[in-house]
């Protein structure tokens, strides 16, 4: 679903994107261009805020579900 709700935007930008008027190569590649410098920001900008928002609410701590201490397992029997 999510797929749909990005592709039919892109798809827009594309067709108005490709009904410019006059559109030669060097102005398609300040437009490619502008498009990186864009995709860039999105990209920090949305980390910054995913890493502000887990600094905010942090993962709780590890609860063990077993309730009895842990032996270490390449201890050897004793009376060998």
């Amino acid at each position: 679903m999510l797929t749909f709700a990005l592709y039919f935007p892109g798809s827009l930008g594309i067709s108005l994107l490709q009904d410019s008027i006059g559109s030669d190569f060097s102005d398609l590649g300040r437009k490619l261009l502008g498009g990186f410098a864009v995709a860039v920001v999105v990209a920090i900008a949305f980390t910054i805020i995913k890493l502000r928002l887990r600094d905010k609410n942090p993962p709780p701590a590890f609860i063990s579900v077993t309730s009895c201490k842990e032996e270490d397992a390449t201890s050897k029997p004793p009376g060998d």
